[in-house]
């Protein structure tokens, strides 16, 4: 496992909660106690920026003729705000283009768990912190 400390995000103050690698899948996995639909989008900044700082750390060449093998992105977010949400949710960075397309030809999927208490429940049996997340806040 490679823990992955994000340097560049959003901001100098926005960063997600957690990154690691584990088998060549990048999984980010962050908490939010306000409903944010932008989240797909910045998990793209996320993925692209880690991506890059990796390739360039490995001295990668983007313009040679070898295919560049990439870590596969798992991208989540444990909700639990006081906004009522679905117990899991479904974000694509497409509902984000100004023109729809039937093909997009750039899709990014975020998966978001609502952790409140009368959520999800199955996966709060499975895991005392999210549990504990539910508990506390909002």
């Amino acid at each position: 496992m490679e823990i992955i400390p994000l340097e560049k995000g959003i901001s100098l103050t926005v960063r997600n909660d957690a990154t690691f690698i584990i088998d060549m899948y990048m999984n980010f996995y962050e908490h939010q106690s306000t409903y944010n639909p932008n989240m797909a989008l910045r998990n793209l900044i996320y993925y692209a920026n880690t991506v890059e700082k990796r390739l360039k750390k490995e001295n990668r060449d983007l313009f040679g003729r070898q295919l560049i093998r990439i870590p596969t992105p798992r991208l989540v977010v444990f909700y639990n705000g006081i906004e009522k949400r679905p117990a899991v949710e479904i974000m694509k960075l497409s509902e984000a283009f100004v023109h729809p397309m039937d093909i997009p030809e750039l899709e990014l999927i975020c998966t978001v768990y609502n952790i409140n208490l009368n959520c999800n429940k199955e996966l709060l049996e499975k895991s005392k912190t999210l549990r504990g997340f539910g508990r506390f806040f909002p």
